[in-house]
């Protein structure tokens, strides 16, 4: 999956992604980024475009984690499942 749809699924709802990380292991991560989800507290100080996470340049997408309540980033070219 391309990473323009997942960013427009994130934006959407909740989407669950399967990647692995840098370490080795393996995570499901239920994740989102439409404000409507994430608790006020959480959302970004600045006006930036948050959906494009944390640099495009490294591949990587930072989304809410709803079951964490926080930020979380992975890598495009370590996702296995997006559901």
């Amino acid at each position: 999956m391309k990473r323009d749809e997942i960013l427009r699924q994130l934006r959407e709802g909740v989407i669950t992604v399967t990647f692995t990380k840098l370490n080795g292991d393996e995570r499901e991560m239920d994740c989102t980024l439409n404000m409507g989800i994430i608790p006020k507290k959480a959302h970004p100080k600045t006006d930036g475009n948050y959906a494009e996470g944390v640099d495009t340049t490294i591949g990587a997408i930072k989304c809410y984690d709803v079951n964490a309540e926080g930020w979380r980033s992975f890598l495009m070219t370590n996702v296995k499942k997006v559901v």
